[in-house]
């Protein structure tokens, strides 16, 4: 059966009307985490160090972008140099590797694995 109008226009609204609530509690309660990281990617990029992003899933492809976004630039009007960060899931041959020795042996763990290379590098 088809979804009417109506009912799909409710799902929408509820749905945008949960993601207003989600922001709204996240500017009343989570400036100083939001803050506190910003802080530390400055230190880390300013010391030399480069940032490591993982995720799984969509998440996979967030850091993707956002390690884009660090290596690229936000836009063509701030001119800066090159950021120096890496996504850890972008290297297939290498996550399903890992994937299918972990099948057999429960400690491998693919974000330990990527990490061990690219972090001392």
């Amino acid at each position: 059966m088809k979804p009417s109008a109506d009912s799909l226009r409710l799902a929408a609204q509820n749905h945008l009307l949960g993601s207003v609530e989600a922001h709204r509690r996240m500017a009343e309660g989570g400036l100083d985490a939001i803050v506190a990281a910003a802080e530390l990617i400055v230190a880390t990029l300013e010391s030399g160090g480069k940032l490591l992003l993982c995720g799984n899933g969509g998440s996979a492809a967030d850091c993707q972008h956002l390690a884009a976004e660090f290596v690229s630039r936000l836009s063509r009007s701030f001119e800066r140099r090159a950021l120096p960060a890496v996504a850890l899931t972008t290297d297939t041959s290498i996550l399903t590797a890992i994937a299918t020795i972990a099948a057999s042996t429960p400690s491998s763990n693919a974000r330990s694995r990527r990490l061990e290379t690219r972090a001392i590098s």
